[in-house]
């Protein structure tokens, strides 16, 4: 006949050994927790930054064509040929990939005998909440509105 002394060191050692493999499966479930975590933030800062991205080369088109014609409807056809200006407008919201919303709004003053034409740019979420914004300039001399240049 066996010891019960025996039989409890036996069982000592095997409750040690159960709650070790215990602690050890806590261990990885949390660490895999942490990982699996930090891919997801991941995961979102890349959509992000795509879709600054894509804002900030809109934005650049924008620019390089508002500079050049100095007006805000060619500006839209130009970037988008789908889009269709009615009359001279001063501010254009185009939805873009149904992600966001670029916003177009031209200002304009008299200089030194001619025109400065403002353009900012401004790219919005579906929350409203700004992704990325910037301004352009177009200067109009008389001699070009007259058709002297």
């Amino acid at each position: 006949m066996k010891s019960p002394i025996k039989l409890t060191k036996k069982r000592g050692r095997l409750n040690l050994f159960f709650m070790e493999m215990i602690i050890v499966l806590l261990f990885f479930s949390i660490a895999s927790t942490v990982i699996l975590r930090s891919f997801a933030g991941s995961d979102k800062l890349a959509k992000d930054s795509r879709l600054l991205e894509s804002a900030v080369f809109r934005a650049q088109s924008a620019a390089e064509i508002y500079s050049g014609t100095g007006d805000l409807s060619k500006t839209a056809e130009t970037l988008f040929p789908s889009y269709a200006a009615d009359g001279n407008l001063s501010r254009i919201t185009v939805p873009i990939d149904g992600k966001m919303y670029m916003t177009m709004s031209e200002t304009a003053e008299e200089y030194g005998g001619g025109t400065l034409k403002k353009l900012e740019i401004v790219f919005q979420d579906d929350d409203g909440e700004t992704i990325y914004e910037t301004g352009s300039g177009a200067y109009i001399s008389e001699r070009t509105v007259n058709g002297l240049e």
